[in-house]
């Protein structure tokens, strides 16, 4: 018999003690036949996360089309981690990874203050439509709010009706009168 405990989302930020205490609760609910909804969990460079955050950024690229290299990823991820120039949050549903968020804070020069970008936001294909998504996107606005940023911006292909959905959904909303321009370094 399994228990479920309905959209319990359990947010597992902050001090290493309530990571420890967070992870704890849900294993626990876990082992006694509970069934856990939704865990978000941050992931630091050496922390717990980084295993599953490595394996669906993996995913992510290649769907992009690069090649695998799960070992190049995790020393990028770790890396970028470990420089603060990424933050990343992978959710949990069920007890298995369902996917990753990856955000950046840039400064807002002319206001002088700060905005949060999500950089990479993937859900693996089987646990779409459960809620891992929004439950990504509102925990990082929620983070940006806390930390007093002046927006969470984000960039999709406009053909991705789906991402667009979800993203309206969550509030966001297109930004008219601005052109985005690059350069190739490499």
């Amino acid at each position: 018999m399994v228990r479920v405990a309905t959209r319990l989302a359990l947010t597992v930020v902050g001090r290493s003690n309530y990571d420890r205490e967070c992870q704890l609760t849900a294993g626990l609910l876990l082992g006694m036949g509970w069934r856990v909804g939704l865990v978000i969990l941050r992931v630091r460079a050496d922390g717990p996360g980084l295993d599953l955050l490595v394996e669906f950024f993996d995913q992510y690229r290649v769907h992009y089309g690069e090649a695998a290299d799960p070992k190049r990823t995790a020393a990028w991820l770790a890396g970028q981690l470990r420089a603060g120039r990424l933050r990343a949050l992978v959710a949990e549903l069920d007890g298995g990874g369902a996917g990753f968020l990856t955000s950046a804070v840039i400064p807002a020069s002319l206001r002088l203050g700060e905005f949060w970008v999500v950089r990479d936001l993937f859900v693996k294909p089987e646990a779409r439509r459960a809620g891992a998504a929004r439950a990504l996107l509102d925990q990082i606005i929620e983070e940006a709010r806390a930390a007093g940023a002046l927006r969470v911006s984000l960039q999709t292909e406009p053909e991705n009706a789906p991402a667009l959905a979800l993203y309206t959904a969550a509030g966001f909303r297109p930004v008219e009168g601005l052109t985005t321009l690059a350069v190739s370094v490499d």
